[in-house]
């Protein structure tokens, strides 16, 4: 009997002991930055969900903890994440945005961006900070700002105050951008670039993302307050007029006794995701361009211009979490029998618009094709790389001159 009660107590102990070490093993497991006290790079602020990879695991980032050397920072739709690098470099991460932290050299941080957009300022001193790209690398100097964005196939690099070294991954020539200016490259299929391009940055062709840093930032050397504060006001009002359209339109068609068509998502809902992931934006299609340039239309494809030169009226699109513009252009088309063609192409980091409703690029002279906007702003990259959040306003129009001059967006030389 005695025997037997020992054995209990031992037992009882043991599991005890078992059960503190998987306690402690568990919480090591969920937050793995308590067990490190110093850190070069450090979470300063966090707007949303954003997360860590760290030795293959994924945990949740926290404001005021710090990533080490093979982490990566993964930013979720509507988030956005910043960091200091000692007190050399602040660095921001916009939504959907994937970077890692590699040791460059002793004493130099490299962030390797690999998707999305990031905005940088440095320090007057305080050790060496670098980026790396597809297309190169990138050094900044003493009290810069500059923002990278990096998709399939595209890489941006904008300079708003000083100056930065970028090298040539492919030749290792070494070359400066200065403020004011922007370089973009383009990759082939081989990841080689093929294109590079550097002229004046242009307000419009700015996120709501960079605009919205550069308003935090007033040390820069390019835009007034006035000039960023106009753009955004613009684009708002743009999104109204088009939501007021919808909505006489829709009115429209009640007046009529119809009923106003939801395109609904095709796409099933993931069983790890919930009602909550499934969202609303506008599509429309216009082509109202072409009707003051029909001299130079094609010859025969008249009979594909509306009257009013609206292929599709801004019209609800269900989609999921994770989706893109060119995943609801499609559901659209295919809902309403729209003709679609489309190809796969690095320069544009995915799928190419080719044709819409019978009408195809240089169909309406040598500038001319198919462009999409959202909320007001024409993405520099390809539509099957934008992802969407609720309640987006895209439009897809045809230009006819200038590269989308004719639909209002302003080249800067």
């Amino acid at each position: 009997m005695k025997n037997k009660k020992a054995v209990a107590i031992v037992s009882l102990v043991l599991a005890a002991a078992f059960t503190a070490c998987l306690i402690m093993y568990v919480g090591s497991r969920r937050d793995p930055f308590q067990r490190r006290t110093e850190h070069r790079i450090v979470s300063v602020s966090l707007y949303g969900q954003a997360s860590v990879l760290r030795r293959g695991t994924g945990y949740s980032l926290k404001e005021g903890v710090g990533v080490i050397e093979t982490d990566t920072i993964i930013t979720d739709p509507g988030a956005e994440a910043s960091f200091r690098d000692e007190d050399t470099c602040v660095f921001i991460l916009d939504e959907n945005t994937e970077a890692g932290i590699i040791l460059d050299e002793p004493g130099r941080t490299c962030l390797e961006v690999r998707y999305g957009t990031v905005f940088f300022k440095t320090s007057s001193g305080g050790g060496e900070f670098s980026v790396s790209v597809p297309t190169g690398d990138i050094v900044p100097g003493p009290e810069t700002l500059f923002s990278v964005e990096c998709y399939p196939g595209t890489q941006t690099l904008r300079v708003y105050r000083g100056e930065v070294s970028l090298t040539d991954a492919d030749t290792g020539g070494v070359g400066t951008v200065r403020r004011g200016e922007q370089f973009t490259s383009l990759q082939d299929d081989d990841g080689q670039n093929t294109d590079e391009d550097i002229k004046s940055i242009s307000v419009q062709s700015l996120s709501g993302f960079l605009i919205k840093k550069l308003l935090e930032y007033p040390e820069r050397e390019i835009f007034t307050d006035d000039e960023l504060r106009s753009e955004a006001e613009r684009r708002i009002r743009e999104t109204e007029a088009a939501l007021a359209e919808k909505e006489a339109y829709e009115a429209q068609i009640i007046a009529q006794g119809g009923t106003v068509p939801v395109i609904l998502s095709s796409k099933p809902v993931p069983e790890y995701m919930t009602q909550a992931d499934l969202h609303e934006c506008t599509v429309s299609i216009v082509c109202d361009t072409i009707l003051g340039n029909m001299d130079e239309l094609t010859e025969g494809k008249n009979v594909y211009v509306p009257e009013n030169g609206v292929i599709l009226a801004p019209s609800t699109v269900q989609f999921v979490t994770g989706e893109t513009v060119y995943d609801v252009l499609k559901r659209a088309c295919a809902a309403v029998d729209i003709p679609l063609e489309y190809s796969w192409t690095v320069e544009y980091g995915g799928y190419y618009i080719e044709g819409i409703n019978e009408l195809y690029e240089f169909d309406c002279g040598p500038e001319s094709g198919w462009m999409y906007k959202v909320n007001g702003w024409f993405p520099n990259y390809g539509s099957s790389n934008y992802i969407l959040k609720d309640g987006d306003i895209i439009v897809w129009a045809y230009t006819c001159r200038g590269l989308g001059e004719d639909l209002g967006l302003i080249w800067s030389p």
